[in-house]
Formats: structure tokens, sequence, C-alpha cells
């Protein structure tokens, strides 16, 4: 119920359309059948609560009577607050070298240990 075509969900008439009846353009009931029409841009709802994406960020749906907020370019982490690129170089590279020193460190306290075969 995602993307850019007009979505239509078809349901038993006793069940509401996913998201609410409110989340759909239409919705009727045909034959014993609930037919939800249009989802609803829920980012794009005045009459509404207005649902209000942090600084540094942007609204867009995500299924029906849900949305997700995405950080602009160059934005990232906790409500979008950091700028930059996120430094996957400092972090892989201070997880490595710790990992090494500990490995290292294990190795030679504990391989005094070992018994030969």
């Amino acid at each position: 119920l995602q993307g850019p075509q007009s979505p239509v969900a078809l349901l038993p008439s006793k069940l509401e359309c996913p998201g609410g009846n409110a989340s759909w353009e239409k919705v009727e009931v045909k034959n014993n059948a609930r037919i939800c029409k249009g989802q609803k841009n829920i980012c794009n709802q005045t009459a509404q609560m207005s649902w209000d994406c942090p600084e540094n960020s942007f609204c867009s749906p995500y299924g029906p009577g849900f949305f997700e907020c995405s950080c602009l370019h160059n934005f990232y982490g906790y409500k979008c607050m950091r700028q930059g690129e996120f430094p996957i170089v400092k972090v892989l590279g201070i997880l490595t070298g710790s990992t090494v020193v500990v490995s290292s460190l294990l190795w030679f306290t504990q391989r005094r240990k070992a018994k030969n075969i």
C-alpha cells in the first residue's frame, strides 16, 4: 500500500480500511465487501493534527495512516541534529583497533595456560 500508484484495498465489510476509514479518499461497501480507494497523504492534511517532523527533516507517507520523518541531505542521527556525513571510518577504525588490542591481550595472557599435546 505504498508507492505512487493509487492503492485499492478490498476487505470484508465488517473490517475498517487499513489506517482507519479517514486515511482513504473514498470508502464504499458493496456486496459484503469494503473497498478503500485513494490513500490520503497524512503529511498534507491541514484539517487534522499536523505531524511535525524535527528540524532538518521532512515528512513522507509510510502506508495508510502512517508517516515517516527522513533526514535532509547531509544530516543524520537522533532528530537529524548532526550535520555532515556519518564518521564510518572513525567508528570502524576504533572498533577494529580495540578488537585487535583486546584479542592480543587475551591471547598473550591465556596462551600460557594452554597444554601441549
